[in-house]
């Protein structure tokens, strides 16, 4: 088993963290198949290569459907199932209305 140590004293990321541990080797296969354990619709998932400032990367993206229901029979509790994945989607936890 591998151990990464995150010591993100001023926060940081969802997407900028799962681009570095794709870049490290995780697998992009694997991440999706362990999220669609989770039972949510209404998004997909991206990568790609990109180079900022001469500086390579890998870019993660959560892409959020509009036109997916936000609410249901049980909406508040799949709210916060997917709330790390709309969290690296918006960059802006508190614009969202979480603490």
């Amino acid at each position: 088993m591998k151990t990464v140590w995150f010591d993100c004293f001023a926060g940081a990321a969802g997407d900028m963290l799962l681009g570095a541990l794709l870049d490290a080797g995780l697998d992009f296969a694997a991440l999706e198949a362990e999220l669609a354990k989770l039972g949510l619709e209404g998004y997909s998932l991206s990568v790609a290569s990109v180079v900022k400032g001469g500086v390579s990367a890998r870019k993660f993206s959560v892409n959020v459907r509009e036109e997916t229901p936000r609410r249901g029979p049980r909406g508040p509790r799949r709210r916060e199932a997917a709330r790390p994945l709309l969290f690296a989607h918006s960059g802006d936890d508190r614009k969202r209305g979480y603490s």
